[in-house]
Parts: structure tokens; C-alpha cells; sequence
């Protein structure tokens, strides 16, 4: 599970709302956190929740600009 670990560590700070980078960010952590769960992990029921946790955890700091952890 470091993998997806390392993605969050990677990929911590969203865009801000709004920024020319928004929906590259947002398309690339769907496919990246899809590929790794799917394809790596082969659909894990532990690797699907930390996935749908990091992408949350991403949602939230996104939407509350910036703030919270890490």
C-alpha cells in the first residue's frame, strides 16, 4: 500500500480553485488512483478504500482551499 502513500506525498497540494491546471489535476488523479488500485492491486478491497480516501481526503483539501493536513 506505500503506493498509494507515495501518490498522496506526490500529489498533497490540489490546484486552487479555479486555476488553469483544475481539471488536468482532477482527470490525472482519477486514472492515476484508478490505475493503481485496478491494475496494481487488482481491485483490493483495502487499496479501493485507501484510494476513495486519498481522492476524498484531495476533494476536501481542494474545496476548503488549500487547508487541513500534509
Amino acid at each position: 500500500m506505500g503506493d498509494i502513500f507515495y501518490y498522496l506525498r506526490d500529489h498533497a497540494s490540489p490546484p486552487p480553485p479555479g486555476s488553469e491546471g483544475v481539471n488536468a489535476y482532477w482527470n490525472g488523479a482519477a486514472k492515476d488512483l484508478g490505475a493503481l488500485v485496478a491494475g496494481k492491486w487488482n481491485n483490493h478491497a483495502l487499496a479501493m478504500k485507501l484510494g476513495l480516501a486519498v481522492y476524498a481526503y484531495l476533494e476536501e483539501k481542494y474545496k476548503t482551499g488549500g487547508g487541513g493536513y500534509a
